[in-house]
């Protein structure tokens, strides 16, 4: 595995093997980080499984990836979109992180999820949601 933290290019090969329900799993992953002057991140991911079953086996494919802006060190927003072969599933996460204080933050999150298959095709669910927190120190 190479990892090297603080770096512009940061990248992860994984192997995985174990149970899985009353089976087993065996599989991969890749990840690669770039970052770019310090504000700005593109993360692609990819994990692969080959499942087997006593029913059967079938194997998985999940693509994604996270895009991170830092407008500051108090505001910054992620971007993350995932698409899973076994689902059929797009799933997107657009979070706004505003550190007002320290250790007090407020979120907005938007969250959607799309179908990409004939049977449920097109936009399925859609969250918003918002979270205050605030750091009380008597």
């Amino acid at each position: 595995m190479f990892n090297a933290e603080g770096q512009v290019f940061n990248g992860r090969f994984g192997f995985n093997i174990g149970d899985f329900y009353n089976g087993t799993r065996r599989g991969f992953d890749l990840r690669l980080d770039l970052r770019f002057a310090g504000r700005f991140s593109v993360e692609p991911r990819y994990e692969f499984n080959r499942v087997t079953l006593p029913e059967g086996s079938f194997n998985t494919n999940v693509f994604g990836g996270r895009i991170v802006y830092s407008f500051s060190t108090d505001l910054f927003t992620k971007l993350y979109v995932q698409w899973n072969s076994d689902r059929n599933l797009v799933t997107t996460n657009f979070l706004v992180n505003y550190v007002y204080q320290p250790g007090s933050d407020f979120y907005l999150v938007f969250n959607q999820t799309y179908g990409t298959d004939s049977v449920s095709t097109g936009l399925l669910d859609t969250t918003l949601v918002g979270k205050v927190t605030y750091w009380w120190n008597p």
